[in-house]
């Protein structure tokens, strides 16, 4: 039965050497060391001579996922791109503006092939010592970054799971808005998208990226009456008031040039220019009407 020995990473999805992404016992003579380029997955054996654990290390003690392993007797890789540099990279995932919600890359050219036969094997045990630990952030790594062997739909279904035994609002709503991003980009279902991305809202009003994600495909669909309620919604939860001058202007402008309702666009201007006396666009917009 193969058994995780210690995440080379933390709870962030952080991988601390540069290619590693897991290292996992087959048995007690045979590790398997699972390694990433950002675009195929490499799974290499490792014999015992060739690994050491921390010291009093054990794979069924506490969660030592701080430590890493120190690979002896190991041949510096030809391919610079592999080397350590010591520096902590976020693999696959592209953080989010303002919050740490993992956001999925988009494809882009055919995955390089499978350097070992055996990695969808172990591709798919790695996805379940994830959703057995609960890391959904490096679940969705691995996926993201093994393109070749990864299931959309089993993801889904599950962060699905994972996300109904979350208790903490924040973090239950960004697992939703990742789920919905997935939907969107990856399934390009729109409407399932749609219904997650209002619940993520919902649970954390402060998810504005759940909220403009929602706001974007209404704006594709030209369904302007809802792109006005989000932005409204948007405004209720900033505080800034330059930023809040900023929305209220974006406002302004779907009153004037969709719903093309000169009261309420006028008005919108006028709250901008309160906020933010040195909105210079909202000025100018007023200015013409």
């Amino acid at each position: 039965m193969i058994k995780k020995l210690t995440p080379i990473g933390d709870l962030l999805g952080l991988i601390i050497d540069s290619s590693i992404l897991e290292l996992l016992r087959i048995d007690k003579d045979t590790a398997l060391e699972v390694s990433t380029d950002g675009n195929s997955l490499t799974i290499k054996p490792i014999r015992s001579n060739r690994y050491q654990r921390p010291v009093e290390a054990s794979s069924l003690g506490p969660d030592r996922s701080h430590e890493t392993f120190q690979l002896v007797d190991d041949p510096s890789p030809s391919d610079p791109s592999r080397e350590s540099t010591g520096k902590a990279r976020n693999l696959g995932v592209i953080e989010s503006p303002g919050r740490g919600t993992p956001m999925l890359p988009r494809p882009e050219s055919e995955p390089k092939t499978v350097e070992n036969p055996h990695a969808a094997e172990a591709f798919e045990k790695l996805h379940d010592v994830y959703v057995a630990a609960g890391l959904w952030k490096q679940l969705i790594a691995l996926h993201t970054a093994s393109r070749e062997f990864a299931d959309w739909n089993s993801l889904i279904a599950a962060l699905k799971k994972m996300t109904q035994e979350e208790q903490n609002a924040p973090t239950k709503s960004e697992m939703i808005f990742v789920t919905a991003r997935i939907w969107e980009e990856r399934l390009d279902r729109l409407d399932e998208a749609m219904v997650l991305y209002q619940k993520a809202f919902s649970i954390d009003p402060h998810n504005i990226p759940a909220l403009k994600s929602a706001r974007s495909i209404y704006r594709q669909q030209r369904n302007w009456k809802m792109v006005q309620t989000l932005f409204h919604l948007h405004i209720k939860v900033i505080n800034n008031p330059i930023e809040r001058s900023a929305v209220t202007f974006e406002l302004a402008e779907l009153c004037l040039d969709q719903l093309h309702d000169q009261k309420k666009g006028r008005e919108a201007l006028e709250r901008a220019l309160q906020l933010d006396p040195n909105n210079q666009a909202a000025r100018e917009r007023l200015d013409s009407l």
